[in-house]
């Protein structure tokens, strides 16, 4: 999900970013010595998804032939000795797993309406709802550890530069001082060490957005805009008034509490807490915004097991559904 609405609010407010032809055109004179840092789920997702959607948990070879390619098709979108790859690590953490839950808890009924839908089928052709069915198996595709670990394998093995996180890419690349990330995810903005960032439009264009250029546009600080991510509905934590919460609100109530004053981003959300607590009438918690604190102002976060949710190992692959459907009658691909 991201920041939710970070995208449109920019767009609302004038910030349209600079187009350019290749993620390398983002690098500026003063950039020469930078590379960039890609978030390969945040960056590739829907490649990620093309390549592997058919590779079911013991098909190896698929999953090597699909990692390749995939190296391939990043080769020709950005040179490989301009940038470092990140993978998320095996390990969720307790930060993220508000988003977790709700995406597992929605993956599962998805995959149950599936099921039954499949499993109520009787003799006859079903051609006018192949391509429903398709669509449904291919959403509950994941990007699963056995497939990073064949990624992982396939860029080392062709000399590329690639790290794996202990848990969340992004939070790695948040660690970095001026970093240039390619990402689609909104996140990466509100890291206070993120310079721009690079956001596919389509095929051939990408977006280059540059922080101090939004700071100025918004007239906020660097800390208010951080802030500002950690208030809006995210990965981490809903917000006080639901997750609906118009970012656009948000923005507005920041700009006026750091307005003229040089505050931490602790500052803001204390502020931001009490006003909330006087609205509400009754007291907010000082640590209410902690777990994304803790993930965009201190890049940190806590590791936890990675079978502590067992309802992840209900979720079959959508290699599986796919290959169901493909042997249902009036099935012509």
């Amino acid at each position: 999900m991201g920041v939710r609405g970070a995208w449109k609010l920019l767009q609302e407010q004038g910030i349209i970013g600079s187009t350019v032809g290749r993620p390398v055109d983002a690098l500026g004179w003063r950039d020469t010595q930078k590379k960039i840092h890609v978030d390969m789920v945040g960056a590739f997702y829907d490649q990620l998804c093309s390549f592997f959607v058919h590779c079911d948990r013991d098909d190896q070879e698929a999953k090597i032939k699909a990692a390749n390619k995939l190296m391939v098709y990043i080769g020709k979108v950005v040179p490989k000795h301009r940038l470092v790859l990140y993978l998320d690590g095996s390990k969720p953490s307790l930060e993220r797993d508000f988003a977790h839950t709700k995406r597992l808890t929605f993956q599962l009924d998805r995959q149950e309406r599936l099921e039954q839908e499949l499993s109520m089928l009787k003799p006859g052709s079903y051609s006018d709802r192949i391509s429903q069915w398709e669509h449904a198996a291919r959403d509950l595709f994941r990007f699963t550890d056995d497939m990073k670990e064949v990624v992982y394998q396939a860029a080392m093995s062709k000399g590329w530069t690639i790290i794996v996180s202990p848990s969340e890419a992004e939070v790695e690349i948040g660690k970095l001082p001026g970093g240039i990330v390619f990402s689609n995810d909104s996140d990466m903005l509100f890291y206070p060490n993120v310079s721009k960032v690079i956001r596919r439009m389509d095929r051939h264009q990408f977006c280059v957005y540059d922080k101090s250029a939004i700071l100025t546009r918004l007239q906020l600080s660097n800390n208010a805009f951080t802030a500002l991510g950690i208030i809006a509905p995210n990965d981490y934590e809903s917000h006080i008034y639901g997750t609906h919460s118009a970012i656009l609100s948000i923005y507005r109530v920041v700009e006026r509490i750091q307005r003229g004053q040089n505050l931490s981003v602790n500052d803001i959300l204390q502020e931001y807490l009490s006003e909330c607590s006087a609205r509400l009438g009754r007291d907010l918690p000082a640590d209410y915004y902690a777990k994304s604190y803790r993930v965009f102002v201190l890049q940190e976060e806590h590791l936890l097991p990675p079978s502590y949710d067992i309802r992840s190992g209900y979720l079959n692959t959508a290699a599986h559904y796919l290959k169901k459907i493909s042997n249902i009658q009036g099935y012509t691909r």
